[in-house]
């Protein structure tokens, strides 16, 4: 979600062009927005994976309703 939030500032501001949809520059741009995205999204991916191995070290059954 932070990528795309990332992406839509960078557009709105006018920072990247946007040519027409199909064009050889906008062909030629793609790779100039998925690396700013990759950026961003990279390191969150680690954070929340590296938040979640805690939970997998859980014995299983804690947290669940077990029922009377």
């Amino acid at each position: 979600m932070s990528a795309i939030v990332v992406a839509v500032a960078f557009s709105q501001t006018g920072l990247v062009p946007q040519p027409a949809i199909g064009t050889a520059w906008w062909w030629g741009l793609r790779p100039a927005w998925f690396e700013p995205v990759t950026v961003v999204l990279v390191p969150l991916v680690m954070a929340v994976r590296r938040a979640e191995q805690p939970l997998s070290r859980l014995p299983a059954g804690i947290g669940r309703d077990q029922g009377p």
